[in-house]
């Protein structure tokens, strides 16, 4: 008898562990859901971010080379100006 109870105790004991095994697993997938979904969301935050940068890099090259081309017809200026005195 004392045995049998043991038993059931053990056999209790043993399903008690296995719910919390359990329960954990289930707060930890939802814990790994929630990461990969913030991780999506911040890749996508990324991505935006990076394709800014793109644009500015763009539009600085863009101000750059008629930076440039407005020197070049400066200098010819010059240059006209300079010889026609």
């Amino acid at each position: 008898m004392l045995k049998r109870e043991t038993r059931i105790t053990e056999v209790e004991y043993e399903i008690a562990v296995r719910e919390l095994c359990e329960s954990e697993r289930n707060s930890l997938r939802a814990k790994l859901v929630e990461s990969e979904d913030a991780r999506e969301e911040l890749r996508k935050e990324l991505d935006t971010a990076a394709d800014y940068i793109n644009e500015l890099e763009k539009k600085y090259l863009k101000a750059q080379e008629t930076s440039i081309e407005l020197l070049k017809h400066l200098k010819n200026a010059e240059f006209e100006i300079e010889t026609l005195k």
